[in-house]
């Protein structure tokens, strides 16, 4: 599993999208039982933050330290350090099993090794992730030049996975069919600008060229979008749902 995001935990933290209400009620609905689950990938703990008001216990993990030092706590969200195709979670204890835009970075057949031997019978496990954003106008035509022109040599092919909207990563479940989610935003320029600032593919260009490309995406973004000014932005959202065979 690659870690792209430590070196920006705190902006991740602070401008990262959280996920819809309706989405994790959707994955909650099928869920039986609600003992115990697992967040895989969690970095900062937003998805573990939402079911430790439903579980009685949430196991959250990260390869992180970075990102798990941002995590929200609550007393019955354990943290541990270690990545979902090497887990120390026992057999068979498992009620659900989530991860929130991250499956894409995983070896598939260790993980799901492990997802088989630590969920229980008709223990369910979604995996999610939002794809790109879309903006209003010459805003959206802003983005796509920064996103394909000038940094689209820099994604890592795991990418393609959530261009694809999931549907092309392995999933050997007895999957439930999902209804269309998105994420809905008003946010400021700044927000805006400080969530590129966590994409992996920048990251990669600054090591590759030691050019700091973000004033010059400020700037792109200044002439139609005013400080302190709200933009809606929306992302969609794809789920997938499956319970264990």
């Amino acid at each position: 599993m690659k870690d792209n995001f430590s070196n920006v935990a705190i902006n991740y933290s602070k401008f990262r999208p959280g996920y819809p209400k309706e989405l994790l009620d959707f994955i909650l609905h099928h869920c039986e039982n609600k003992n115990c689950a697992w967040d895989c990938g969690t970095g900062n703990g937003q998805v573990a933050k939402e079911l430790s008001k439903y579980f009685n216990k949430v196991i959250a993990s990260d390869i992180s330290q970075q990102q798990l030092n941002q995590a929200y706590q609550a007393s019955n969200i354990e943290y541990r350090l270690e990545s979902g195709e090497n887990c120390s979670i026992d057999d068979q204890s498992l009620d659900l099993i989530t991860v929130a835009q991250a499956i894409h970075w995983f070896d598939f057949n260790g993980f799901y090794t492990h997802v088989n031997r630590v969920l229980k019978p008709g223990g369910i496990i979604a995996v999610w992730a939002y794809n790109n954003p879309v903006l209003e106008g010459i805003l959206n035509d802003s983005l796509l030049e920064i996103y394909e022109d000038t940094l689209g040599a820099y994604w890592d092919p795991e990418r393609q996975y959530i261009t694809d909207g999931y549907e092309t990563i392995p999933f050997p479940f007895e999957e439930i069919d999902c209804p269309p989610f998105s994420i809905c935003y008003n946010w400021t320029r700044e927000h805006f600008t400080g969530y590129i600032s966590t994409w992996s593919a920048l990251k990669h260009y600054v090591e590759k060229n030691k050019t700091d490309l973000m004033p010059w995406i400020v700037e792109k973004f200044k002439k139609d979008w005013p400080d302190q000014t709200m933009k809606p932005i929306y992302f969609p959202c794809h789920l997938r749902i499956g319970k264990m065979l």
